[in-house]
């Protein structure tokens, strides 16, 4: 923000600070953004090995199905493949994917299956695994037993 720029904020919204001020807050904030990635959430092992479960559904689809799910792709690159999940589990209705792998016949690799094995079940709600086995269920799929 330039200086006339500032002037003209400060003047509009009646803040009175001077620029100096001003600045170290801005320095303050940015090197808040700064910090170490030590200082941030980072995923458990667990959570590491979920995410490539999840890009490896994806890489067999493609492979073994010839479905090319890039939606879903672009949605673990950019959330992770929890954070996927959960948002996925979290809608009322089934993805596009999940249904197009229903019609080729390899709901086992969803990514509700992937919810339901027993190794990644803790990262998961009571809620999320329900809704994970009544989607497979209704498309005539058997999770595996716990």
């Amino acid at each position: 923000m330039g200086s006339q720029n500032l002037a003209y904020f400060i003047r509009k919204f009646k803040v009175y600070a001077t620029y100096a001020q001003t600045n170290g807050i801005l320095k303050r904030r940015i090197g808040d953004s700064m910090q170490p990635a030590h200082h941030l959430n980072q995923p458990t092992a667990l959570e590491k090995a979920f995410h490539r479960d999840m890009l490896q559904i994806y890489q067999r689809a493609k492979e073994e199905c010839g479905y090319n799910a890039t939606r879903f792709l672009q949605m673990v690159a950019n959330d992770g493949g929890l954070r996927t999940a959960q948002k996925l589990l979290d809608t009322a209705n089934p993805s596009d994917g999940f249904v197009e792998l229903w019609k080729n016949r390899r709901l086992d690799l969803s990514m509700e299956n992937l919810v339901l094995n027993p190794k990644y079940r803790s990262l998961f709600s009571q809620q999320e695994i329900e809704t994970a086995k009544e989607r497979l269920n209704a498309y005539g799929f058997t999770p595996p037993e716990e």
